[in-house]
This record gives structure tokens, sequence and C-alpha cells, in this order.
């Protein structure tokens, strides 16, 4: 059986986002298939070899479909498009692929948002969707750290891709979501088959194992893209900053990630790095990255949104209890007293989150580290994460493995 996974930008090297969740697909099915398997991915005008640009007249002579070398041995093809850039661009369906995509058995998606899943033409083969939030929320809670510009660039391409996420809804297909509410969306607008997945936490990404464990006077930890507006790192510093002024004794914020902050973000860590114990480190390893995870105290996330989050079940995977903004995504693992503390969104959250962070130093912590590694083994493993997998496929395909 042939299978593609079929996602946008793929990387190979970083941790994070829709390519975080290819990978641990690939992992669950690996065993399975193996040399079966192609990484489909489409990308914009980044990659300059393999897209076609608007800003890189010269990119126009270039294949719209390139063969871009391979991720543990599967390879990798890379799909561009005229104007990729522009994200109305990417989500349409291309006749030209038709044929390209009849030759697969099994296509698994993997997305951020539904329309994404638009690039598949309408073929006979078996379609897994694989998305982590609604278009609505996810522009949300990216307007809330965006300049008036950004903004409106954005909002005058909502109709088309609303349209377009409609139109995923209305397809033969199936979608896997991330959290509850997700799934009760769709389930609101929609008759088409949705189950409930999670990505198992760091599927063989790192095959680091440490002795030093999760203790009240680590470090609080937070990991994800600094560019990304939603993650609300400028929450997370404001907060930091305030528990600080609070309580001075208050161990040292690390935040993790690749990419760079936006002018804004940088300002304010420019602002406060020399006063607070604050370190921001960039491309870590992945031996580095998890060294750093499991040997904090808790995992802070100040996020707007988020679909479910990875880098959060990768620290309940050690132990490390959690506090984070109420998400829709949170809400499916962080359970107050058991793996830490929801904090509510809304006005004030910089001042709420900051108590918490003070509350922290006060909590029964190993209790709270032991039933955090407790609740992750019972539903986030990376075996659970396959079984439920295999288990959907088997529907889609009507056949057992």
């Amino acid at each position: 059986m042939k299978i593609a996974i079929v996602t946008f930008d793929f990387d190979t090297e970083h941790r994070g986002g829709i390519s975080s969740v290819s990978k641990n697909i690939i992992e669950s099915l690996i065993q399975e298939f193996n040399s079966q398997i192609e990484i489909i991915s489409f990308s914009n005008s980044k990659y300059d070899l393999n897209s076609i640009s608007f800003s890189r007249p010269k990119s126009y002579r270039n294949k719209i479909i390139k063969s871009d070398g391979n991720y543990r041995s599967i390879p990798i093809t890379r799909i561009g498009s005229i104007g990729s850039e522009f994200e109305f661009l990417r989500y349409r369906r291309r006749k030209e692929l038709s044929n390209f995509f009849s030759g697969y058995d099994l296509i698994i998606v993997v997305t951020g948002i539904l329309q994404f899943a638009n690039v598949i033409p309408k073929i006979k083969v078996p379609v897994i969707v694989q998305c982590a939030t609604r278009l609505k929320w996810e522009r949300e809670s990216q307007y809330s750290s965006m300049s008036r510009p950004k903004q409106f660039f954005l909002k005058i391409q909502l109709p088309y891709l609303a349209f377009q996420e409609r139109k995923v809804l209305n397809s033969n297909l199936t979608i896997l979501v991330e959290n509850s509410k997700m799934k009760e969306w769709i389930a609101s607008k929609s008759s088409i088959r949705t189950e409930m997945w999670y990505p198992g936490a760091g599927a063989k990404v790192s095959k680091f194992t440490s002795i030093s464990k999760p203790h009240r006077n680590g470090h609080f930890v937070s990991v994800g893209r600094l560019d990304e507006s939603r993650k609300g790192w400028n929450r997370l510093l404001l907060a930091y900053k305030q528990a600080i002024d609070m309580d001075a004794a208050l161990p040292d914020l690390v935040i993790i990630g690749s990419g760079s902050f936006s002018v804004e973000n940088q300002r304010l860590v420019d602002k406060l790095t020399p006063h607070y114990p604050i370190r921001i480190l960039g491309k870590l390893s992945d031996h580095e990255r998890d060294s750093k995870i499991q040997s904090s105290s808790f995992f802070l996330q100040a996020s707007f949104e988020e679909g479910l989050g990875l880098a959060a079940l990768e620290a309940l995977r050690y132990g490390v209890p959690l506090i984070c903004s109420e998400t829709d995504g949170s809400k499916e693992y962080v359970h107050d007293g058991v793996s830490g503390k929801l904090v509510s969104q809304g006005d004030h959250f910089v001042n709420r989150f900051a108590k918490v962070i003070n509350q922290s130093q006060a909590w029964d912590y190993e209790k709270l580290s032991v039933s955090s590694k407790n609740l992750f083994d019972s539903m986030f493993t990376e075996e659970l994460s396959r079984q439920r997998l295999l288990k959907i496929i088997s529907v889609s395909l009507n056949r057992k493995f």
C-alpha cells in the first residue's frame, strides 16, 4: 500500500507545528508501511527552487513539482504554485495534480486549518485530514498581536478562505481533531466523519534519556515558535516580570524556540533581560531541548489559542506540571490540581497568570509531578497514538492491520 503524507512546508530539522505532527504520524506508520510512505509538501516562496514566487520572477522557470531529499529514508516531494506566498492561492485544487495523487492508496493531510485539504483534487482515494483548529479561532488569536496593516492583509482573504473551509466540510473524507471543542464545532456544521486523535508527544524524535527529574527549584520553561503571534510571548514575559516583582526568589524563566520574536516582542525582551532572570534560547538539539524541559519545575504556556500544544505534552511526558492559558487544546490535558493549573483568558490575564506562578511555589510538587506523568501515560503515549491511528485507517480502508 502506498501512502502520501501531505502537508505544508515540511521541515526536516525543527520540531513544532504541523511538521512535528507529520513526523509523529510517520513514526506511527513506519513499522507497518515503511518504504511505501512518501511525504508531499506544498511549499511557499521561501523555497527558491521548489516554489514559484511573485517576488522572484526568475522562479517562473522552475518546475512546479520537485524532489527534495528525504526524512528517515522517506522521499520528500515539494509542490510549488504561482503566488503561493499569498494564502488564498495555496488552498486551491489543481487539475494537474489529479493523476499525481491518484497513484496512492491512502492520503493523510496534516494541516493547521481545514482549507488546506482542498489541495487534494477529487479522486477515488481515501483521504484523512488531521487538523488543529478552525479558521476563525486561529485568526482571532493572530490578530491580537499584529499590526493594523498585517491584520488588513489577512482579513481581506477571509471570505475566500471561509468558502474553502466549508468545501472541506462537504467533502467525502475523514477528519482527525485534537480537542473536543473542534469535534463539536464540526458536528454542528457537517455530518462528515470526525475522530478524536492525539499525536504521540515526542514519538522517537529524541532518544535522549536523563536521570534528572523535574523539581520545585528548577527553572520555568516555555517552548514554541518565537515568530508565532498566537503563542502570547508578550503576555508570558509581562506575567513573569510581575511575578518576580512580587517574589524575587522565583526560579529563572527559560524560553526555547525557533525563529525570531516580532519587533515588539524583541523590544520587550531587550527591556526585561538586563533586570530579570530571563533566558532566550534559539535552536537547540533534541538532546539539549529535552534536557531543559526535563530539568524544569513548571512548563508555562500563555497562548491565545492552541489546537492541542505538543510542547506542553512533551513536558507532561517527563512529569513537569503545567501552567497554561485556557485554550481548547490545553483543556484536554491540564486538569487543575492533577497536571497543573488553567488560567482563564480575557481581561487581566497577565495579572492572573502572574498570581498562579507565585501560588505554584506552595503546591504539593511531588504529588503534582507524579500525577502529571500518570496522566500522560494514560492518554498521550506514542503507542496509544499509534494504535488509535491504525484503527481509524483500518476503517477508512475497510481492512485490518
